[in-house]
């Protein structure tokens, strides 16, 4: 069975001893642990409800938290790369249609939250992620479970659907 660890807060399967394979710590032993916090993945630039992801109460402050995904992609090795090293061999005419066919294609993309936090849990500091999805342009963050509640009645409703509590 599947269940989040209340040490990280990642999704996992538990090993036979009842460890989280992923941070090692007893998933039967919730000292130091907030029973009332879980994880939340959002996707780049949900709408998210008015609902503070610290403490759970309403809200209309809102903190941008903004990261940047680096992509390697090697230009040598990509076809716009053999194009672009032609274009210089050729003519410096021919490298915009170089950078048109895709010499620019992902090589970085910023992933962009803005979450409700209320004025006194903001004195803490802005949320981070615990873990950031490159691939899907999602960010997981430790939040209030009222707030995640908030979340998914949100996205049951069909104004958005674009954000998921996990």
């Amino acid at each position: 069975m599947i269940v989040e660890c209340p040490h990280c807060y990642t999704r996992v399967w538990p090993t036979p001893e009842g460890e989280c394979p992923a941070c090692r710590k007893s998933l039967h032993d919730t000292t130091d642990t907030d029973p009332a916090k879980t994880s939340v993945s959002i996707a780049h630039r949900s709408l998210l409800p008015p609902y503070c992801c610290d403490c759970g109460r309403p809200t209309d402050r809102y903190v941008k938290i903004v990261r940047r995904v680096s992509r390697g992609v090697d230009v040598a090795d990509s076809p716009a790369g053999l194009l672009s090293v032609l274009g210089l061999l050729v003519s410096w005419w021919f490298l915009p249609f170089a950078v048109l066919c895709g010499l620019r294609d992902r090589t970085g993309d910023v992933v962009i939250v803005e979450i409700p936090q209320c004025e006194v849990c903001g004195d803490n500091g802005k949320p981070a992620p615990i873990r950031v999805n490159s691939e899907e342009l999602r960010m997981t963050f430790v939040v209030h479970k009222d707030f995640s509640k908030q979340i998914v009645e949100q996205s049951s409703s069909p104004n958005d659907a674009a954000t998921n509590a996990s």
